[in-house]
């Protein structure tokens, strides 16, 4: 298994995945945030280690920090999460030009 960011031109709703491959992502995210099939495209964020279990999907915050993710920062529904040093944001997030 592996994390993606996936994300769309709009923006609106980026957000990590967790799936076998890169397609899996695009398509998982694509049916369940209403958009059309070739509108996402996923990158991947970290390769998920044999010996932690963690459902095909949207991963958990605790996911997320199992897998060394640290959340910086919340507001109004925006959560910031860094990995590797790389900063993410979910959905159009503001928040993360006052960050930067």
């Amino acid at each position: 298994m592996n994390l993606y960011w996936v994300v769309t031109k709009d923006h609106d709703e980026d957000c990590f995945i967790v799936a076998r491959n890169r397609m899996q992502a695009e398509r998982f995210h694509e049916g369940n945030e209403g958009y059309d099939p070739g509108d996402a495209m996923a990158t991947l964020v970290i390769r998920i280690p044999k010996h932690i279990e963690i459902e095909n999907g949207w991963p958990s915050e605790e996911n997320l920090i199992s897998l060394g993710a640290i959340i910086v920062g919340s507001v109004e529904g925006q959560i910031i999460v860094a990995v590797k040093g790389q900063l993410y944001c979910y959905g159009m997030c503001e928040l993360l030009k006052v960050i930067q």
